[in-house]
């Protein structure tokens, strides 16, 4: 039986260049809980940016990839942050290469930059947020950091992760950026809290997910869904592949499993 589905926004929930969820999400969502699943976002975005596109009452929240976990009334319940020495090890690699690349990263306080280039602009246009207030390079430093996302090539991203950023690990939902975070948390550990929370069992669960920060999550719970945007690593190891976010993939897996009908009642496996 299915007690509790996790799900990720963009690419998923969300179509990419959207601003909000489609009432048609929002009302299986509606029917998942009236059955009685619990149902939760497990993101990449800071909470504050879950929010900007939905005000569903989800039973919780994982943000920055698992990095804080949020309840439903928006009380934050656990936070990660990334070793400092990782950060202090960043900035003194970015100070002498003054040009390498840009970096966004969630604080507490919000979501900040070291510069504004075409890759950043790029990715916040496709999940349209606002674009995160510029700061010194520094300022890195005095803040807990959640998350960072940096705008380089995959053979950047395995030099900064093998020998600046060595306590962190690199995901990536698109080929412009990766997001970095504590190699001890992403979305998994995140579902991993909320199960032990409200006491279900891996047996019971489900998540839906299309990028590379997704592959943790999915493997973790009994039905782990990639969507038919997803990236091939991500079906390769998914449970079972469904159409694209265009196509009403969530929808169509949902009946996939007899979880929804379509007169839009509710069976349990």
């Amino acid at each position: 039986m299915v007690k509790a589905i996790f799900f990720d926004v963009d690419g998923t929930l969300l179509r990419f260049n959207e601003e909000t969820i489609p009432d048609s999400i929002l009302d299986s969502l509606r029917c998942l809980k009236n059955s009685g699943i619990k149902v939760f976002v497990a993101s990449g975005r800071s909470y504050a940016q879950i929010k900007r596109v939905t005000d569903f009452p989800f039973d919780g929240f994982v943000a920055s990839n698992g990095a804080v976990g949020i309840d439903a009334e928006g009380k934050v319940l656990y936070k990660s942050s990334i070793p400092y020495i990782d950060l202090f090890n960043l900035v003194q690699y970015l100070e002498s290469r003054p040009s390498a690349f840009c970096v966004s990263y969630m604080t507490e306080e919000g979501v900040f930059a070291n510069d504004i280039n075409e890759l950043l602009k790029h990715h916040y246009s496709l999940i349209h947020i606002p674009l995160p207030e510029k700061r010194p390079l520094l300022e890195l430093l005095r803040s807990k950091v959640f998350q960072l996302t940096v705008y380089i090539t995959p053979e950047q991203e395995k030099t900064i992760i093998d020998n600046i950023m060595v306590n962190c690990v690199a995901t990536r939902w698109h080929d412009d950026f990766a997001d970095i975070n504590n190699q001890r948390y992403n979305k998994a550990t995140g579902v991993a809290f909320w199960l032990r929370y409200y006491g279900i069992g891996k047996r019971d669960t489900m998540a839906f997910g299309d990028g590379g920060n997704d592959i943790e999550m999915l493997k973790y719970v009994k039905y782990g869904v990639a969507m038919g945007n997803a990236r091939q690593e991500v079906k390769d190891i998914a449970y079972h592949v469904t159409a694209e976010v265009d196509e009403q993939g969530v929808v169509q897996a949902l009946k996939y499993f007899n979880l929804l009908q379509e007169e839009d009642g509710l069976i349990t496996l």
